[in-house]
């Protein structure tokens, strides 16, 4: 090959792959143009529950502190496909204790913490997911009454917030997968007691029930709830 066509051939290819490069970044820069604002400077903590000595409930082939795993590393992904930034508690099977994963939300200031568990019992044919919140009530009636007032103005703001999130997680379970809510219920549950940031905990299906079990172990169907509830999310983020 003479010098001339060598230096065709290293320009097509230099050029061609500078070009690919731009392009590559251009699509980067127009997807996140394209996202919601409000949604670009939001963090959520995800908590897949049990985890090392914890299973959690099991049956069949199903443990809970695996599935809970899965599922919230496909609800991260769905959650930074739309801009949020995600941490998990945990990312392996690993023993956390509920004082540390309240930690890890609070240390990076989450804008909220998202809970996930299997239920299972009340006879093979319960079935559906349920969401908790915390309690409307969770100060201490000993405070001074200028710090009580304050902490009822916090507490009552996290309610809300809480009350909003679980609402549009609930919508978008039904809407998209025509899922069987039992409802929405304000509970004390390690999570959610005296939370500072909204909070909820999903029971996202019965492992008790056959048919349940058999779509939860699933992986199409997991990433279907992962993307349901991050379309929950982000639609009361954007509120």
């Amino acid at each position: 090959m003479d010098g001339k066509k060598l230096s065709q051939k290293l320009f097509v290819i230099f050029f061609g792959g500078f070009k690919s490069k731009i392009a590559v970044v251009c699509g980067v820069l127009l997807l996140i143009l394209s996202l919601p604002s409000s949604l670009l400077a939001m963090l959520v903590v995800i908590d897949p529950a049990h985890g090392g000595e914890d299973f959690g409930v099991s049956a069949g082939r199903i443990i809970e502190k695996d599935v809970t795993l899965r599922m919230a590393r496909y609800l991260r992904d769905e959650l930074q496909h739309r801009g949020i930034s995600v941490r998990l508690t945990r990312d392996d099977d690993r023993d956390v204790s509920i004082k540390q994963r309240r930690n890890i939300a609070a240390a990076v200031q989450a804008d909220a913490l998202i809970g996930l568990h299997l239920n299972s019992g009340f006879g093979k044919d319960a079935r559906g997911f349920s969401l908790y919140l915390p309690m409307v009530a969770q100060q201490a009636s000993a405070q001074e009454e200028q710090e009580k007032i304050l902490a009822d103005m916090v507490s009552t703001n996290v309610l809300n917030d809480s009350i909003m999130l679980a609402t549009e997680i609930e919508k978008s379970l039904i809407g998209t997968l025509s899922l069987a809510s039992r409802g929405v219920y304000h509970l004390s549950t390690p999570l959610t007691r005296n939370a500072d940031l909204p909070t909820v905990v999903l029971e996202i299906g019965f492992i008790s029930n056959a048919d349940e079990e058999k779509s939860l172990i699933n992986d199409a169907y997991q990433r279907e709830i992962a993307r349901a509830i991050a379309t929950g999310i982000a639609n009361s983020l954007q509120q």
